[in-house]
């Protein structure tokens, strides 16, 4: 991302270098590194919670939950 921050992305790296196993959720699945990446849009109630439900069964529950939107490409700018 041309030197931007990627919190999300940095906060996986953390969570797995500590040993958690993490799954990580966006539009774009093919960005995502974690154990287990799936697709959500978060703007979207029913796939935000069908990503939870997927998260629970392929880990058998959660531990941690971190909640984090970034920009939105290809969307409506932030005003």
């Amino acid at each position: 991302m041309d030197g931007a921050i990627r919190i999300g992305a940095a906060t996986a790296r953390a969570l797995r270098a500590e040993g958690a196993r993490v799954v990580g959720g966006a539009r774009r699945v093919d960005e995502i590194d974690a154990d287990v990446a799936l697709a959500v849009d978060v703007t979207d109630r029913a796939s935000s919670a069908e990503f939870v439900e997927r998260a629970v069964t392929e880990l058998g529950g959660l531990d941690i939950l971190v909640n984090n939107a970034g920009t939105v490409r290809g969307r409506e700018p932030l005003r």
